[in-house]
């Protein structure tokens, strides 16, 4: 091949005539076509068929064993038989149609009322009239004459016209128990089946014929039909499902099913022999067996297959250095390596590039001659080793491999990783997202990039990646960095004929290219192996594709079909059709007969009248619309065949009428409907003034009384405004005292806080006063013997006077604090936080602290305590603390009633707490029999500071403090008293609080 420099855009008008030479009949029958299987869930019948036909449109048809199924390149259909019986032979006749034989039943295909294909019934034994024979199983049709003749074991049936005209009974010959058939797909190759053999390829080059069969991957060997579409696909009939084979066809492949493992990274033919190396080994192409077998000491990734210049073979592996001696592979060594190269001056010395390094082996020694690591490619320009790494890094070594220099911008080279190393021709190239790059030997640098074709253009983020060529130099082809869409050149210009070829494998990942001399390419990925041969003539590229429009549905009711079967409507024949404005609904099914097993036909499609422009190229095979306005519409559909060529369109025109509201005769009846409308409003509207008069004047009548009742309501309201008036003023002045009274408070709470820190100083002096004047007289009564009588005496009176004093001050002191905190507790924030307590747990809860705490006072005075609660839990919502202190308060107040009571006399002292539920309250009773209240006094109890006890037992706030915390829970609290008989207080508080304090808001 010339430089790629010399690449230019001219595009070959012509391929040379040695490039449809022949191949040698040696390597002809290299290769397993291309097919697919369809299994019997995907055609949603019975999994065995007995025959197949093909019609001119590409339709293929089966004889299954629950009737026919046909497949039109988009979908599967399925057509019963009255019995639903197995349909055993289909025949195509001269006049395109199809007829069907099978067990007890002989039939034609044609179309039903809405154009989908049914069964004409000529004989089935599941009608009762004159047709009903069992004939048997039809085991072959023909057609003699334009009379078809239906052949069966005992009968022989003639069908002429479109009736049956003989029924002859025949002795049974021997039954067929083998299925055999041939077909000639072109002037060098035909296929048969014989039997459970499988498929049968044979090559008119090559006496040794090819079976394809299940070890293949083939869905049956039990192949009982085969048919051709004339278009590069056969199809076949099997015990188990149905299967298309590319055939004949440029490409061949070979996978797993033929031995090959792995993805495919080295190719190379040898003495006439093909190797393949995988990540999974070294194989060997065994053409009597047309398997690969592999090389048992070669099981991990083989990099590299190289010819030394002695002829040998070498594979570059995992598991080492091999050489390949046909069926033999001799270890060199068994270190993991990944290239060789051979010195041109010393054919005898290796290099190779290993994972630590690059080595020499020269008569039998290894020497180390660079640290340059995982080296995947080595090669020898003008005596200079060049060296590409696992990164895509570049190396060149000076003549004597002493040392070696990294390639970077400094020599013009654009990328420093992510380079490809070929020798093309016998100049260095390096291939990398940004192009061509030639090593330029004169300027010891690389030349600037080469500008890539503009016909690459369309090729999104195409780059070169992968270099080959053949072994004559004069043609290479290039694969894209991603490993997708190879192309081919030829000379130094694209030949884009034969880079058409290719489009089949555009969208392969190719990791590995071999070209041969002449037409042969094999190509390697994670696919396996494919074999392109243009020696062979391939059907489906002598075709041009064409598209069709299989069916059209008006939602879910199918009413044209497209098949050149006389008895099927045709859309091609009929008019332009005219649905009526409800049908909204249109989708429409086409196909290609293209070939579509290597690459899927893609379609492109456009409704003129709805959509602007053709739909992005796509696989689908169908395109549905939905709420089509009325107009007149193109439905135009186009086809891509696997060679990127473009089909002629079809289209099919059709309109949807206008509704009937939107028609001539509905405008004019809109229009005197609006007229007669118009009238009946100016008639309706002159009734509904009078009836407003006649309104109006009745509401005035109406409005009049309203005013006379609505003064006489004022007036009443404004004497009531003038009372609500005087009780707002009330309510006024009752605020500003409540203020006076919070100003106060916030007043004396400063002061209180002002008194109590020197009153606290006074009251502790005093004491520590008295506790110094202890020390002194005890000082003194020490000294009594020095000191004389009189003084001593003195000294005595003194310190007792003094002693008293300071006790009264420092009881007085306490008092005054006793007064002071308690003003100073009245004033604090009393507000409440309420939460869901059972007042029984809490009422007993506080009954118990009491008891605790005071047990010596009620033993000493044999108080007798009972408590009665509620008959079960009750849940209130109450302050515990608040609530908890006030019953405190409020029950020592009795105990302290009865102590005084019973220091007078001794008598049976009694304390009672008893709950009681009324209504939406409850009511706590606490009662003792003790001093009681004097009626005198009984009103004034809960005023602050008011007490009947001395001023050292109490500063007179405990009953305020109770009153104010039950009002604060919505409560009230009363009394009830005799002298010297007994007190009782009644707290009642609400169930649920309806009013909450502030801080709760």
């Amino acid at each position: 091949m010339r430089p790629i420099s010399n690449i230019s855009t001219r595009i070959s008008l012509i391929l040379s005539i040695v490039w449809i030479g022949t191949l040698t009949a040696a390597f002809s029958q290299e290769g397993i076509p291309f097919f697919r299987n369809f299994t019997a869930d995907e055609y949603r019948a019975h999994n065995r068929n007995f025959d197949v036909v093909c019609d001119s449109s590409g339709i293929v048809y089966f004889a299954n064993f629950e009737g026919i199924i046909y497949y039109n390149g988009a979908e599967w259909h399925k057509i019963l038989t009255p019995g639903i019986s197995r349909i055993t032979r289909l025949y195509i006749d001269a006049n395109n149609r199809i007829w069907a034989g099978g067990h007890n039943y002989i039939g034609r295909i044609e179309s039903g009322n809405n154009g989908t294909p049914q069964l004409r019934s000529y004989i089935s034994d599941q009608e009762n009239n004159e047709r009903t024979v069992r004939i048997g199983e039809v085991s072959d049709i023909q057609e003699n004459s334009g009379a078809l003749l239906f052949s069966t074991p005992n009968f022989r049936i003639t069908i002429q016209g479109d009736s049956i005209t003989a029924l002859q009974s025949v002795e049974a010959p021997e039954a067929e128990k083998i299925s055999r058939q041939s077909l000639r797909l072109s002037d060098r190759w035909s296929i048969a089946i014989h039997g459970t053999d499988g498929l049968i390829l044979t090559n008119s080059e090559n006496d040794r014929p090819l079976t394809i069969n299940d070890s293949n991957g083939l869905c049956s060997n039990m192949i009982n039909r085969i048919a051709t579409d004339h278009k590069g696909t056969v199809w076949a009939a099997t015990d188990n499902g149905v299967f298309a084979m590319y055939m004949p066809a440029f490409y061949s492949r070979f996978t797993s099913h033929e031995g090959l493992k792995g993805e495919v990274t080295a190719l190379y033919r040898h003495n006439r022999e093909l190797y393949a190396g995988t990540l999974h080994g070294l194989f060997r192409y065994d053409t009597l067996h047309t398997r690969f077998e592999p090389f048992p000491l070669i099981t991990q990734s083989c990099w590299q297959l190289q010819e030394s210049p002695a002829g040998d073979l070498y594979a570059v592996t995992s598991n080492g250095l091999f050489r390949i001696e046909g069926k033999q592979a001799k270890a060199i060594n068994y270190n993991n390596t990944f290239s060789l190269t051979f010195d041109p001056s010393d054919p005898q010395t290796l290099y190779t590039g290993e994972i630590d390094g690059i080595y020499q082996i020269k008569g039998g020694k290894k020497t180390k001659i660079a640290e340059i690591e995982k080296a995947m490619k080595l090669i020898f320009s003008a005596n200079r080793l060049w060296v590409e790494t696992l990164y895509g890094e570049l190396y060149r070594f000076n003549e004597s491999l002493a040392s070696s220099q990294l390639m970077d911008s400094i020599q013009g080279l654009k990328a420093v990783g992510g380079n490809k190393l070929y020798l093309i021709g016998e100049e260095i190239h390096a291939l990398s997202r940004y192009g061509f790059q030639k090593w330029a030997v004169s300027q010891q640098r690389f030349e600037p990039p080469v500008n890539l074709p503009e016909a690459l253009a369309p090729v999104e983020n195409w780059w070169p990646g992968l270099y080959a060529s053949t072994p004559s130099g004069q043609e290479g082809w290039v694969i894209g960095g991603d490993g997708k869409n190879p192309v081919v050149f030829q000379n130094g210009q694209i030949d884009w004929k034969k880079s058409e070829l290719l489009s089949p494998i555009k969208n392969y990942v190719i990791r590995t290219l071999y070209l041969e001399n002449g037409q042969i390419a094999w190509i390697g990925g994670d696919f396996g192996l494919i074999k392109f041969d243009l020696g062979q003539a391939d059907a489906s590229f002598r075709q041009k594709p064409e598209v069709h429009i299989r069916s059209i549905r008006l939602g879910n009711d199918s009413i044209y079909l497209d098949s050149p079967n006389q008895d099927l409507k045709a859309i091609t024949t009929l008019p332009e059709p005219r649905f009526g404005s409800s049908i909204k609904n249109f989708t429409f099914s086409f196909s290609s007969e293209a070939n579509g097993i290597i690459s899927p036909v893609r379609y492109a499609y456009y409704l003129q009248g709805y959509e602007t422009s053709w739909s992005p190229w796509q696989t689908l095979p169908r395109r549905e619309y939905t709420n089509l306005s009325y107009g007149t519409y193109t439905f135009r559909v186009k086809a891509l065949d696997a060679f990127g060529r473009e089909s002629d369109e079809t289209n099919f025109s059709f309109t949807i009428l206008k509704p009937f509201y939107l028609k001539w005769y509905s405008l004019l009846a809109y229009l005197a409907a609006l007229v007669l409308l118009i009238l009946l409003f100016f008639k309706w509207r002159t009734r509904k003034l009078r009836q407003e008069k006649m309104r109006l004047e009745t509401i005035v009548e109406q409005r009049t009384k309203q005013i006379r009742e609505q003064r006489d309501e004022i007036a009443e309201k404004s004497q009531k405004l003038e009372i609500a008036l005087k009780d707002l003023r009330e309510a006024q002045d009752q605020l500003i005292r409540q203020e006076k009274v919070t100003t106060v408070a916030k007043l004396t709470q400063g002061l209180i806080d002002r008194i109590l820190n020197p009153l606290n100083y006074i009251i502790n002096f005093s004491h520590l006063s008295t506790v110094l004047l202890k020390d002194m007289k005890e000082d003194i009564e020490d000294e009594e013997e020095n000191i004389t009588e009189d003084n001593y005496e003195d000294m005595q009176d003194i310190l007792q006077m003094l002693h008293t004093h300071l006790s009264k001050i420092e009881e007085h002191g306490n008092s005054t604090s006793r007064i002071l905190k308690a003003m100073e507790e009245m004033l604090s924030n009393h507000s409440c936080h309420f939460s869901e307590t059972d007042i029984n747990k809490l009422a007993e809860s506080n009954l118990n602290i009491l008891k605790e705490y005071y047990q010596k006072e009620i033993q000493t005075s044999a108080i007798r305590i009972t408590f009665k609660a509620l008959d079960k839990p009750q849940i209130m919502e109450v302050d515990q603390l608040q609530l908890g202190k006030a019953l405190m308060s409020m029950m020592l107040n009795s105990i302290h009633a009865l102590q005084k009571k019973k220091a007078k006399g001794d008598y049976p002292a009694q304390m009672e707490i008893r709950l009681e539920r009324q209504a939406e309250q409850v009511s706590i009773h606490l009662r003792d029999n003790g001093i009681g209240i004097e009626e005198s006094i009984l009103d004034k109890i809960f005023d602050p500071f008011f007490t009947t006890k001395t001023t050292s037992e109490a500063a007179g706030v405990g009953l305020y403090l109770s009153r104010e915390i039950i009002l604060s829970h919505n409560g009230s609290i009363q009394v009830k008293s005799e002298k010297d008989e007994y007190t009782e207080f009644i707290l009642s508080l609400p169930i649920h609080q309806s009013l909450k304090s502030s801080n709760d808001e």
